[in-house]
């Protein structure tokens, strides 16, 4: 693809966010077509200024929070816990209400008996949205799924 932008390249500046080590250093060979390249752990690390941000299945791997429905509008949120004699990984609800319990669910119309929300998510959105609006440029984001409502996604 870069080829076929060769006289544009000199001007072109790549900004990637990643947290994986192993992960930049796959990908800075496959970018080191004379291109320059910047890795960031996060994206209040990229410089200001007009830009075009691409993200492919990006927001999948950021936390999330769940919470269950436990009957008369009371929400426990969702924790992954250890199983004592197998050591393999179980989910438990929590017993009594957790902050981001309160706080999240708060936000929730009826009808619902599950519900997860992505904090980091929804702030970095906040972000991109923001630049792009001030500085000019665009925002390219491919994450598959279903349109409707779906229950917990977390696998």
């Amino acid at each position: 693809v870069f080829a076929q932008l060769k006289d544009i390249l000199p001007s072109l500046v790549i900004h990637l966010i990643e947290a994986n080590i192993e992960g930049k250093e796959s990908e800075s060979i496959q970018l080191s077509n004379g291109i320059d390249v910047h890795w960031h752990s996060s994206l209040t690390n990229v410089p200001y200024g007009f830009n075009y941000f691409i993200a492919h299945e990006f927001f999948d791997v950021l936390p999330i929070h769940q919470f269950i429905d436990i009957g008369k509008n009371e929400w426990r949120e969702i924790f992954v816990d250890i199983e004592t004699e197998t050591k393999s990984l179980k989910f438990v609800k929590s017993p009594n209400p957790t902050p981001a319990s309160l706080a999240y669910t708060q936000l929730l119309g009826g009808g619902y008996k599950e519900f997860e929300v992505c904090p980091d998510g929804l702030l970095i959105i906040e972000e991109v949205s923001r630049r792009v609006k001030t500085n000019g440029g665009g925002a390219l984001i491919a994450d598959y799924g279903d349109v409707e409502i779906k229950d917990f996604t977390f696998r």
